[in-house]
């Protein structure tokens, strides 16, 4: 939990997926990028999705940013996801107020 005054913030990791660098790098060399994240022998690098959970003048504030239900088994199997659960995790142990979210916030990605 971080607390910034009277606000306090929690992250889920929501889901680790494997992606080609070329999008979240674009055009930047491998060389540089390499630095930061290796890439497997299938030249994929893993990636976390996190779920923000916004706790701010008796509100409770949920803004998703990860895939959410919405891959195929196809789709999972490309993106090499692994548990796609951790928000639904996270609000489980934050249940524990029995407070209700008061505004959700989605932002997902999807391909074209």
């Amino acid at each position: 939990m971080i607390r910034i005054g009277d606000i306090e913030l929690f992250i889920f990791n929501d889901a680790s997926v494997w992606v080609d660098p070329g999008g979240p790098f674009g055009l930047v060399p491998r060389l540089l990028w390499s630095q930061y994240a290796a890439a497997d022998d299938r030249h994929l690098i893993p990636m976390a999705l996190h779920t923000l959970l916004i706790r701010a003048a008796g509100r409770h504030i949920l803004v998703d940013t990860g895939f959410g239900n919405m891959l195929s088994v196809k789709q999972r199997k490309r993106y090499h996801a692994a548990s796609m659960d951790g928000t639904h995790r996270g609000l489980a142990l934050d249940t524990r107020t029995g407070e209700r979210l008061s505004d959700y916030r989605l932002e997902t990605f999807r391909e074209a």
